[in-house]
């Protein structure tokens, strides 16, 4: 992990997020968590997530294994009350999170964007920006 206590999170919520660039520099300096889903999308790039969270719905086998191999650390958290988004935060704040940044969790469907946005008023913490 780069930076344990500053977080950068990226959900699964639309196709082609940004640049492998811009995602390099908004994650620099910090852990990078890549939910499961948002795996795919930073597969053929040259960006390695340090750690790759969810209860793996959506994230292909193969894809896994080369994170994985690359040296991305696998956290598996299969409870089904939780969204991967929400399990995300849950994860930045159980380690101790100063700031957590979070990029494209808005996107797609209307019922994940508000539940989204509902998860971000929930774990809002004035000591932890997100």
């Amino acid at each position: 992990m780069v930076n344990a206590s500053h977080f950068f999170l990226l959900a699964d919520g639309c196709e082609n997020p940004l640049s492998e660039q811009k995602l390099s520099q908004l994650s620099s300096g910090k852990t990078f968590i890549a939910l499961d889903g948002a795996c795919r999308l930073l597969y053929g790039l040259d960006i390695v997530p340090d750690i790759i969270l969810g209860d793996m719905d959506s994230a292909d086998s193969d894809i896994l294994d080369h994170f994985e191999k690359k040296g991305s650390k696998i956290v598996t958290a299969p409870d089904q009350n939780f969204s991967d988004f929400e399990k995300g935060i849950m994860y930045c704040h159980e380690h101790n999170a100063q700031s957590i940044d979070v990029f494209n969790a808005c996107h797609g469907r209307m019922d994940h964007f508000i539940g989204n946005v509902f998860f971000l008023k929930k774990y809002y913490n004035p000591h932890c920006p997100i």
